[in-house]
């Protein structure tokens, strides 16, 4: 008794194989995968376009924040001479011209090169660039915090009485009423 292994047919077109189905299958499947690919890649590209706008836009506050602050540390600067602090008015003078450096050196450079030098440098340096990303953390961490309390007119700490707090039980172990 010999058995013979079935043969499978594709009801479209009678005495073909399955293994025509299956080419034609595994080509929708793959055309299926590039047009996924394909609209992937727009959607990234998209996102990459959009954050890289918003970061130039952030940039463009930035340097105008800086030529403010060296504005200012110019004017300090000058009112030091005044009142003859010839030094503290030198070192002023020349913050503002770092300042002024930086300023003019972000100008200079577009997001994605500003992202590729900042690599550069945590890669070759990382111990420099992390020492100074918490310190403009901390900076930033103290403006903000500076800006915030100004800005709610809340300068003082009130601590909440501990009568208060619901389930507080007091020195007694007695809970407050």
């Amino acid at each position: 008794m010999t058995t013979t292994s079935p043969t499978f047919t594709d009801p479209s077109s009678p005495g073909e194989s399955s293994a025509g189905g299956i080419e034609q299958t595994q080509a929708k499947v793959g055309q299926v995968v590039d047009q996924a690919q394909h609209a992937a890649g727009q959607v990234a590209a998209q996102a990459r376009q959009q954050a890289t706008s918003q970061l130039e836009s952030q940039k463009e506050r930035a340097v105008d924040s800086l030529v403010t602050v060296a504005q200012a540390l110019r004017q300090t600067g000058q009112h030091l001479h005044e009142q003859e602090q010839g030094t503290v008015a030198e070192y002023v003078g020349k913050a503002a011209e770092r300042v002024e450096e930086l300023t003019n050196y972000l100008r200079s450079r577009d997001v994605p090169q500003l992202l590729a030098e900042t690599q550069d440098l945590a890669r070759r340096r990382p111990g420099m660039f992390l020492g100074v990303a918490v310190a403009l953390g901390f900076v930033g961490g103290r403006f903000l915090m500076s800006s915030g309390q100004r800005g709610s007119g809340n300068d003082s700490f009130e601590p909440v009485p501990l009568s208060n707090i619901r389930g507080y039980a007091g020195p007694t172990g007695a809970p407050a009423s």
